[in-house]
């Protein structure tokens, strides 16, 4: 028995790892939210596009996400609806719904609140920013939040690094 589980463990190991990356299902995406301890806010590229000194405008955005020290909060995940375009997910320790969805697939959609007031774009894997908000808040991949928690029980403090940071995407 002991040299079955020996010999099993490094594939049992292999498929763990495999589907952890890969993710659960296509018909659900989880996002992964993070946020600077500072507050910096993390702007997608296109916002320095809107400055009339791009220059500056590209050097500050450059500096900011490289002096980011990096936090992590609850994932959510979206399990996505197709035949009846819609998209559900935990808020606030309830079951909510999103309506009047455009779905391409799980790492790109975009719903309204069933309440109106507003949307949730998805694009890439990760919740695009509004245009114009301050992108205090925004998302990272799977294995960049999985290393910030990690990092953290590891040294107790906030890691830090521009590649930490994925490139955000603006919503329409």
């Amino acid at each position: 028995m002991g040299t079955f589980i020996q010999r099993t463990t490094p594939f049992l190991l292999l498929v763990f790892f495999v589907w952890w990356w890969t993710g659960p299902s296509r018909d659900e995406t989880t996002i992964y939210p993070a946020n600077c301890t500072s507050f910096t806010p993390i702007l997608p590229p296109l916002h320095s596009l809107d400055s009339s000194d791009f220059e500056n405008s590209y050097a500050q955005y450059r500096k900011t996400r490289a002096e980011c020290s990096l936090s992590v909060g609850e994932p959510t995940t979206y399990k996505l609806n197709l035949a009846r375009g819609e998209v559900y997910y935990d808020g606030l320790g309830m079951p909510r719904r999103l309506v009047d969805c455009a779905i391409l697939d799980n790492e790109n959609w975009r719903c309204a609140y069933s309440d109106g007031s507003g949307n949730v774009t998805v694009q890439n894997g990760l919740r695009a920013t509004e245009r114009g908000y301050p992108g205090f808040s925004f998302s990272v991949h799977r294995y960049q939040w999985w290393y910030v928690t990690i990092y953290w029980l590891i040294f107790s403090e906030p890691p830090r690094g521009e590649w930490l940071i994925p490139e955000q995407e603006v919503a329409y």
